[in-house]
């Protein structure tokens, strides 16, 4: 088992960031890996005082195949979960790994003619450990549709329901597998997969520097304050698991979340069926996210009319401004929907506050006022300083799902990089930017999509590339997680 332990506090929050792994010329995959995790240990501090540990758990994933946009669902998910825990000052342990041994991974190898080997499973392993490491957001691929129709909510008695009919004991021993942990005094068993594979989230509590024993892993964090699953493997969190733990005389885990299945073609996005998609392709694709020029159109104006600096703090600019109430608003919802798991409702919040920016910006116009000169020249500087602020705050709230791209906003605001790592949640209240701050030069922050179209020329198949030219704003893409 392949366990990865990111025990990272909010002053570490930007180590992984959302763009893929890129291998250089003759570099195996393995190198790179390496080379990525040297980058991420070298750029760990000290840990922040922290009065909260929260710890949160992926799935442990078998690597009968590559990674897909299935498994990237939950790990971007938990990773966003974890930096906006930080963001609210509390030290993050965010347990995520793979598992190699189990019947499906010997299935998988004889599927292809061999037997399991270290090999091979590593290889599949660090395809997990590199969607690790460009953990970000992707954009929204999928057309929203929403009807009213009366559902009966049995899925939320599912558990209930199974325990109810009758709990049988279950072996924790497999004969007829070889590849697995062998039972001790036993070489002609091996531990049941699941058995196994559930004790990783105890024992990558452990301190790297101390003698792994029970006592240590579970005073690091045990209990968790989350397991984050597909609801595939429900049974096994919310009652094998359990059972494991209260024989053991150990804490329960605080949640499990059972998200819902991705689908292809209206099928569940599975390995064992062939039909996932890869994440690395669509990443490189469609980058981290599309979106408008908000921040590029207010800095342009600042740049050729107040020389990129403040005229005024933007408390005092926005006395009495309907947009700060609607921030102040906008921000409030993002942190409950935050809270309750509801991650594209919080990038809905969030991304609704580029849309107020991007309406004030046209109702107020202040290329025409700079064109006044006088006290309309003024009012003009403090709604420029205005739409930053909303900018600035949405770097901030936005950065659990998207913190590349969030950097690349906060920069071009005048900050350093350690400012921004240092970030709170707290730091999204009104009034951070200060008279006389000077921004930086304005340049896009955001990439052009090439869109591929297939046509047909004299009966042969050719590809045409079209140009999307379109710059769509901020608030017409939600950042699905």
């Amino acid at each position: 088992m392949v366990v990865t332990r990111a025990n990272r506090t909010k002053t570490e929050r930007c180590c992984f960031v959302d763009r893929p792994l890129r291998l250089k010329k003759n570099q195996n995959l393995l190198e790179a890996a390496t080379v990525c995790l040297e980058h991420h240990n070298s750029a760990q501090n000290d840990e922040a005082v922290a009065t909260e540990t929260f710890v949160l758990t992926s799935p442990l994933y078998y690597v009968n195949a590559p990674p897909h946009m299935g498994s990237a669902y939950t790990t971007i998910a938990a990773d966003a979960i974890s930096r906006f825990q930080r963001l609210l000052g509390k030290k993050v342990i965010f347990v995520t790994g793979t598992d190699e041994h189990g019947e499906k991974i010997a299935t998988a190898a004889a599927a292809r003619g061999s037997s399991p080997s270290l090999q091979h499973v590593l290889g599949n392993s660090l395809g997990y450990l590199v969607l690790l490491l460009f953990i970000g957001s992707t954009r929204n691929l999928i057309v929203s549709l929403e009807s009213d129709s009366p559902f009966a909510l049995l899925f939320l008695f599912e558990v209930q329901s199974w325990i109810r009919s009758g709990l049988k004991d279950f072996s924790i021993s497999r004969a007829s597998v070889d590849w697995g942990i062998p039972i001790p005094n036993d070489n002609k068993q091996t531990i049941y997969v699941w058995f196994d594979a559930l004790l990783g989230y105890i024992s990558a509590l452990s301190e790297d520097k101390e003698q792994p024993n029970l006592q240590s892993a579970v005073s690091s964090g045990w209990p968790a304050s989350l397991h984050l699953i597909g609801k595939d493997i429900l049974r096994f969190h919310a009652v094998y698991w359990p059972a494991m733990l209260m024989s053991a005389g150990l804490g329960l885990p605080k949640m499990v979340f059972g998200h819902g299945f991705l689908t292809k073609d209206g099928t569940k996005m599975g390995k064992s069926l062939g039909n996932t998609l890869e994440p690395n392709e669509l990443v490189q694709k469609f980058g981290s996210m599309q979106s408008g020029n908000l921040l590029n159109r207010t800095l342009g104006l600042l740049k050729r009319n107040c020389q990129s600096t403040l005229v005024v703090d933007s408390f005092i600019a926005a006395e009495g401004n309907a947009l700060k109430d609607t921030v102040e608003k906008l921000v409030e919802k993002a942190r409950v929907h935050y809270e309750n798991l509801s991650l594209s409702l919080a990038c809905e919040a969030i991304l609704e506050i580029g849309n107020a920016g991007n309406v004030y910006m046209d109702e107020c116009a202040p290329w025409s006022l700079f064109k006044q000169g006088g006290a309309a020249s003024e009012a003009a500087a403090k709604d420029l300083v205005i739409i930053l602020e909303a900018m600035r705050i949405i770097a901030i709230a936005l950065s659990p799902v998207a913190p590349s791209l969030c950097w690349r906003i906060y920069s071009q605001l005048g900050y350093s990089k350690d400012h921004f790592n240092t970030a709170t949640w707290s730091d999204t209240k009104w009034g951070g930017l200060k008279g006389g701050q000077v921004m930086a030069q304005p340049k896009p922050v955001f990439a052009r999509i090439e869109n591929r179209t297939e046509t047909e020329d004299g009966g042969a198949a050719s590809k045409k590339f079209v140009k999307n030219k379109e710059k769509k704003r901020k608030s017409q893409v939600v950042a699905e997680a």
